[in-house]
This record gives structure tokens, C-alpha cells and sequence, in this order.
């Protein structure tokens, strides 16, 4: 498995549904530049690199298990913050919506919210 492959594959899929995205809800001229600003917040993040893995590998083993914890704390900090833009993204172009576009876009992410787990994986439709 290699990892610069499964993030290509990763980035062509998630440039693959937000075109159908862009699609379904019929972007007009106007409500392009709030499209661009969602689109923009939507972008996975760059993932570290391996030297950066490594170092922060490194530097936990040098910490206390109470250390730990406050970086831990740190990094779930900082990826909720991440959530709370795209939060806000999502909000702001939903309100350039037309009602009718609001209509979709709350359909198709429920669709996406469905196969989403806790873990934030997605899983294909979820049954039962």
C-alpha cells in the first residue's frame, strides 16, 4: 500500500463528488465565489510528512504519559477547530443557496452523514 497512491486516489474522489456536487445543485455564476470558499474549507488537509511523523514519534518517547496527554489534547484541539471551519464554510454557502438548492444539498448530506461511522470513515450505505 502505498500512501501517495491511496492520497491520489483520495483527492480524484473527493474532486469527483464535489463536481457532482457542484452539479446536482446547480451552481450559478453568482453563487460561484461562495462555492469556491466551501469548496476551498472541504479540501482534506495535507497529511504530515514522514519526517514529521517521525519526529513527533520521537518526541513522544520522550515525553511523560501526562505530556502526552496535553499533546494528544493539542491535536484534537486543533482538529476540531479544523471541523469548526468547515462548519462555518458549510453554513455560509448554505445560506447562498436558493431554498430549492437548500432542499438537495440537506438530501445528499444526509446520504453522505448515513455512511459516515463515529470514526468518521465512510462505509458505503449503512442497513438495519
Amino acid at each position: 500500500h502505498d500512501p501517495a497512491q491511496w492520497r491520489a486516489k483520495m483527492a480524484e474522489r473527493h474532486a469527483k463528488h464535489m463536481a457532482r456536487l457542484k452539479t446536482e445543485l446547480g451552481i450559478t455564476a453568482q453563487q460561484q465565489g461562495a462555492w469556491n470558499s466551501f469548496a476551498e474549507a472541504m479540501q482534506p488537509p495535507a497529511p504530515p510528512q514522514k519526517a514529521s511523523r517521525e519526529h513527533m514519534r520521537a518526541e513522544f518517547a520522550k515525553m511523560t504519559t501526562p505530556e502526552r496527554i496535553d499533546q494528544m489534547r493539542a491535536l484534537r484541539d486543533r482538529r476540531a477547530a479544523l471541523m469548526d471551519q468547515r462548519d462555518i464554510a458549510t453554513k455560509t454557502f448554505y445560506a447562498a443557496l436558493t431554498p430549492e438548492q437548500q432542499q438537495k444539498f440537506d438530501k445528499i448530506t444526509l446520504r453522505m452523514m448515513h455512511r459516515r461511522d463515529h470514526h468518521g470513515g465512510w462505509h458505503g450505505p449503512q442497513h438495519g
